[in-house]
């Protein structure tokens, strides 16, 4: 039975994530899960979370509490990681791969609760699908065959596992009552792959947290340099995301080398951690850029709209990203974003109104957008916070798909 007393109006829902709920492992998945926790305060339903734990006084099918937007609500581990494995360097089994066999192997705990609708947010969790009384909200946060074409290990890379992996994402495209994507590129692939179930797929952007996510008055944002030791006229270029090759952060650190030989004001903070974190280093040291470079590392948050507060651009330079919550983070809070055309850029970002678009991912594409948006002037800060707060109906649509569901049981 579900863990909390259900109103005889509430549907039981449980919420499957491969995360902690807390912040491991990081991404957008997790962000995008917290925004709609934090808008069902308004709905009837009765949540239960299932993922996965790392800490010692954690084991994989006890009850635990987890408190997000200040709401506590049942959470039951599925899978068990080391701290290791969740701080984002790469450990020899696959994380996915975990994850699946520890849903096959536990998916009881889900199956012998009443739930009324499963939330699942991944193709790893898969093996609680079948069979399942439950119906189903399946959310794609992007084309999920990338997860295979992009993989940090080569055997996933092959052509016989991205086949298999695409059998899998077409089980769960049967077995989903409904099937929600977070971008348009994922809407339009799977629309034209099932197009008999194109009604129950729908695009559903992600959205910010509006409260967390804002701009700061002047007096604050010069607190917050003080506090990072930010020169007060230096030009603040962030970087806030996984340090992997993919995100190409590499990239911008040879820009910045480049740029720093015609403006000397230039402060490039990177914030994240992951398996390119030593070789970059090793990168910021051969080029001589100790003083002008800072490595924050994982930072939580709650700290994030500081940061994109005190600085003039973000930049993204990722090779591949399903929405990118960087891009609405820093638009809601008022600064500008230079990005490849990946996730939802090309949606908000228009040259000289909220950042700049690069048609290229290269290091003079990078080096040109940087030094055009630190030209822009400052009064585009509300324009940003406009285009970002515009597609802010996600949770809401979400919601009304579960209460769809569960009233048709």
């Amino acid at each position: 039975m579900p863990l909390t007393e259900p109103t005889p109006s509430s549907i039981n829902l449980a919420v499957v994530l491969p995360s902690d709920f807390e912040e491991r492992p990081t991404g957008g998945m997790l962000t995008a899960v917290k925004n709609f926790l934090k808008s069902t305060k308004n709905y009837p339903l009765n949540i239960t979370l299932f993922g996965l734990c790392w800490r010692q006084d954690e084991t994989v099918g006890h009850v635990y509490k987890r408190t997000i937007h200040g709401v506590s609500y049942p959470f039951i581990p599925l899978c068990k990681l080391t701290e290791r494995e969740v701080n984002g360097h790469r450990p020899l089994i696959p994380l996915r791969a975990k994850m699946f066999w520890s849903c096959l192997r536990n998916r009881h705990l889900v199956t012998q609760r009443s739930f009324d609708v499963l939330y699942l947010h991944a193709p790893e969790l898969y093996p609680l699908m079948p069979f399942q009384r439950a119906r189903i909200v399946y959310h794609a946060h992007g084309t999920e065959e990338w997860g295979a074409q992009y993989s940090r290990y080569w055997i996933c890379r092959t052509s016989a596992f991205r086949k298999l992996y695409t059998t899998m994402i077409n089980q769960i495209g049967s077995h989903a009552d409904q099937f929600v994507c977070i971008d348009r590129q994922c809407y339009e692939v799977y629309r034209s792959r099932w197009p008999a179930r194109a009604q129950d797929i729908h695009l559903v952007w992600g959205s910010v947290n509006a409260e967390l996510f804002k701009p700061l008055s002047q007096e604050v944002r010069t607190t917050i340099k003080n506090r990072y030791g930010v020169p007060h006229d230096g030009k603040v270029v962030l970087f806030v995301g996984r340090l992997t090759r993919l995100k190409g952060v590499h990239l911008i650190v040879d820009a910045v080398e480049h740029l720093r030989r015609i403006r000397s004001d230039i402060v490039l903070l990177v914030a994240g951690n992951g398996d390119e974190e030593r070789s970059l280093h090793e990168q910021v040291r051969t080029a001589d850029l100790g003083s002008c470079v800072r490595f924050l590392g994982k930072v939580p948050q709650e700290e994030l709209p500081a940061l994109y507060n005190i600085a003039d651009l973000t930049v993204v330079a990722s090779e591949q990203e399903s929405l990118c919550f960087t891009i609405l983070e820093s638009l809601a809070c008022g600064t500008p974003v230079v990005s490849t055309r990946v996730g939802v850029a090309p949606y908000v970002i228009e040259d000289e109104r909220s950042g700049v678009l690069l048609e290229h991912r290269t290091v003079d594409e990078i080096i040109r957008g940087i030094a055009a948006g630190l030209e822009l002037p400052a009064e585009l800060r509300q324009e940003c916070v406009r285009l970002a707060s515009s597609l802010n109906q996600a949770s809401g649509t979400i919601c009304d798909l579960i209460g769809s569901l569960g009233r048709r049981r």
